[in-house]
């Protein structure tokens, strides 16, 4: 108890080393324990009197009172993560008075027992202050509503596709850490302008740019990466949640967008017109719980059509991991199949005779897929059928021209396919080619995919990149050359690695903005070191093993300092150990390492390179001071040394953070700037 006012009095001044401060993730276990203690002795006190003797009681007192006090410190180290002030205050007050007034319970608890009235008053206000204790840690964790049992969502008022599709998947999900009382990351995503406010680092979204839209790249980590939201344990993001927040942030990230301004080609549109339409009403029984898991995957997502419906939807994901199996098995359930999505996957005119089977679809979606749109008149069987997508395909309109001649009216999607509009006049349906060029428009490209798994080569590789969009050119350039959307070099073909090389790239088209370009480093790495070993700890780290960090050839995100392949320091130096293989001949070595100056990382003071030739001591062969960064550096660096040496028997590499913090932070005195590595590559 005195640690604990000690370290509230002067928790402005102090910083906890970090093992300590990870020690809070232990307070939402010790505190049932005080709960739990406290409850049964009061059940001991006020109901079964005589069933324990006072000794057992002081020892349920003594209990109580170290486990209270437990849960009041790891609650003060989890509260360092970034709550908001207010509640949290309250909650942290109240919770070491609670662990005060226990003790002094234990303490004099003599005079405590011998005084039926002082014992009866004070166990009352025991246990009416741990409700309210109990109170405040749940709203701070689950959100001000949390003891609410309503189930309702008023939909009456909802008017844009923000407050109707979006905003209810953040409250479910996300705003239980991330509220006004608790912050995590600086983010508060209770209301839409808090939303757009982002968090520390900045906004959480980009609009148009899934991949760089930092709550979308956090969800689609896996689950055990430390980065991963919702954190492990909490209730995870459905994949129709994830295609809902992609398309949105795909389609612009609009917060005030209307569904009566919907465009037919946005993927909210069928939303917005099926949510205004009655519930339909199916004739069929429904399937069990039982059986829709059995015949669900990970790559294959069940659901019903709404709330009580009977009728089901199915998506299938991941291409690779596709089985025409999966969809043949879905004959067991073929009445209640109303919607399939199989848009990516590997799959050509054979998938025609199964989905002949489901004879009560309604919607289809083949985007992306091989199909030719032969055997297409299978399709007849569906009598139900109201729309088909086959956009970004080769369909042949020859193959589908008979069918579509003898079918109710449908909705077809054809964009980007090779069906142009004049192919399909004539016919009686409602066709939709997509978006259509307005002269005055210019909307951005979205930038290249890179498709190479590593970001580090031992031998012959190269560099590949792509684009979705047809006629469009990359853009690249190469180490220091400038990136321009005219005069650098066209990618046309796989680009050759022979060392360190540094890749920008951008997306070009006629009638569009460029993309936003992209930068990427590949390192040589020929040779892994037998052992790595640390002499001294980082200050930061999320990884698992700290020694082996640096040579796992892990690259982390620059921009993401909590990143788990990240090791930063700020008060001592980095100094990691590699050793070899006897005989071992190494050319040269790389340091990657991050510059992003709005975290306060800069390049390190200085790099020492130290070398041991079997038989030797280590030898300083190289002291190396970085070009300092930039007010507005957001990127990775490497040093790299040529060494040429035979017999290695181990590297020894230091690098001393900055000492002194850059004059145009204008930060106040003292204030220590931070060094992050996360590889060292050799070869």
């Amino acid at each position: 108890n005195v640690f604990l006012v000690f370290i509230l009095a002067f928790r402005e001044q102090k910083q906890l080393p970090a093992w300590l401060q990870l020690s809070g993730k232990l307070h939402p276990l010790v505190l049932h324990i005080p709960i739990g203690i406290l409850i049964l002795f009061a059940m001991f006190h006020f109901v079964f009197k005589n069933q324990i003797n006072t000794d057992t009681k002081k020892t349920f007192l003594l209990i109580l009172s170290f486990s209270a006090v437990l849960a009041a410190l790891f609650g003060f180290f989890l509260g360092q993560e970034g709550y908001e002030k207010g509640q949290l205050d309250v909650h942290r007050n109240t919770g070491v008075i609670f662990s005060i007034l226990t003790y002094l319970a234990y303490a004099f608890y003599e005079y405590w027992s011998s005084n039926i009235v002082v014992s009866n008053v004070s166990l009352i206000t025991l246990l009416g202050l741990m409700s309210w204790v109990g109170h405040q840690g749940g709203t701070i964790t689950h959100g001000e509503d949390f003891l609410s049992f309503s189930s309702k969502i008023e939909t009456a008022k909802v008017s844009t596709v923000f407050e109707s599709q979006i905003m209810p998947i953040f409250k479910e999900k996300c705003v239980s850490c991330h509220n006004d009382s608790k912050t995590k990351g600086g983010l508060n995503m209770s209301t839409i302008a808090k939303l757009i406010k982002g968090g520390k680092n900045g906004p959480i979204w980009k609009a148009g740019d899934i991949i760089h839209s930092k709550f979308l790249a956090r969800a689609l980590l896996p689950l055990d990466a430390k980065e991963h939201m919702p954190p492990k344990g909490r209730n995870q993001l459905a994949p129709e949640e994830i295609k809902i927040l992609s398309n949105w942030v795909k389609e612009g990230a609009l917060t005030n967008q209307k569904f009566s301004d919907l465009k037919p080609t946005s993927y909210f549109y069928a939303l917005a017109t099926t949510s205004i339409k009655p519930e339909k009403i199916y004739s069929f029984s429904s399937v069990s719980e039982d059986k829709i898991k059995s015949l669900s995957t990970p790559f294959l997502f069940l659901s019903p059509l709404s709330g009580n419906s009977p009728a089901l939807k199915a998506n299938f994901f991941v291409r690779a991991n596709f089985k025409l199996s999966e969809l043949e098995k879905l004959k067991e359930i073929k009445e209640q199949i109303v919607s399939i999505d199989l848009s990516k996957m590997p799959i050509g005119d054979e998938v025609f005779s199964i989905l002949s089977n489901f004879t009560n679809l309604e919607h289809i979606n083949l985007n992306q897929t091989n199909i030719k749109g032969k055997n297409i008149e299978k399709l007849a069987s569906c009598k139900m059928l109201e729309s088909i997508s086959m956009a970004n395909t080769t369909v042949d309109i020859e193959n589908i021209k008979p069918f579509l001649g003898k079918s109710k009216p449908l909705h077809v999607y054809l964009w980007s396919s090779s069906v142009s509009p004049e192919a399909t006049k004539g016919l009686k349906h409602t066709f939709d080619f997509g978006y259509t060029p307005i002269a005055a428009e210019v909307l951005k490209l979205n930038p290249p995919t890179l498709l190479n798994e590593n970001q580090w080569f031992a031998n012959a590789q190269t560099i590949r990149f792509k684009h979705t969009l047809k006629g469009v050119k990359i853009k690249y350039a190469l180490f220091n050359e400038v990136l321009d959307s005219v005069k650098s070099k066209d990618y046309s073909s796989p680009i050759p690695l022979s060392k360190n090389t540094k890749i920008r790239v951008m997306a070009v088209k006629d009638g569009w903005a460029s993309s936003d370009p992209l930068e990427f480093s590949f390192f040589k790495s020929v040779v892994v070191p037998l052992t790595a070993s640390s002499a001294t700890l980082p200050d930061r780290a999320y990884g698992l093993n700290t020694d082996y960090a640096l040579m796992d050839r892990g690259l982390a995100v620059i921009s993401n300092t909590r990143d788990p392949h990240f090791l930063g320091y700020q008060y001592r130096n980095m100094d990691n150990t590699f050793t070899f293989k006897p005989n071992t001949k190494i050319e040269g070595l790389t340091l990657s390492y991050a510059a992003y100056t709005n975290e306060r990382v800069f390049p390190p003071e200085y790099i020492e390179v130290y070398v041991k030739i079997t038989g030797g001591n280590f030898v300083l062969i190289k002291k190396d001071f970085p070009p300092k960064s930039t007010p507005t550096s957001l990127e990775r660096r490497s040093f790299e040394l040529l060494i040429n040496k035979s017999n290695v028997e181990a590297i020894r590499v230091v690098a001393k953070p900055l000492s002194v913090m850059p004059a145009y932070l204008k930060e106040k005195s003292g204030a220590k700037t931070w060094f992050f590595t996360d590889e060292v590559f050799f070869y």
